[in-house]
């Protein structure tokens, strides 16, 4: 909400009451930003993230499960002579 120059009151105590909810306000929002700006770009950021439950169920029915290599994978070892 911007503030207009009609809308504050001509009341002192009232301007320095208004003046000092809005610093304290500001105050709580500078630590909101900060807080997430540590959890986002801090040295523990990675550690903070929460892990969501769904993202452990994966389907992996489709997926062959026989690693068997086959001839053409296989390696051969060469000796040099």
């Amino acid at each position: 909400m911007a503030l207009r120059l009609e809308d504050l009151p001509s009341d002192t105590a009232r301007l320095t009451e208004m003046v000092l909810s809005l610093d304290a306000e500001n105050e709580h929002l500078r630590t909101i930003v900060a807080t997430f700006k540590d959890m986002v770009f801090g040295s523990r950021s990675e550690k903070a993230a929460v892990v969501a439950a769904d993202q452990f169920a994966l389907d992996l029915a489709d997926v062959v499960t026989d690693v068997t290599p086959t001839a053409a994978t296989k390696t051969t070892r060469r000796t040099n002579r």
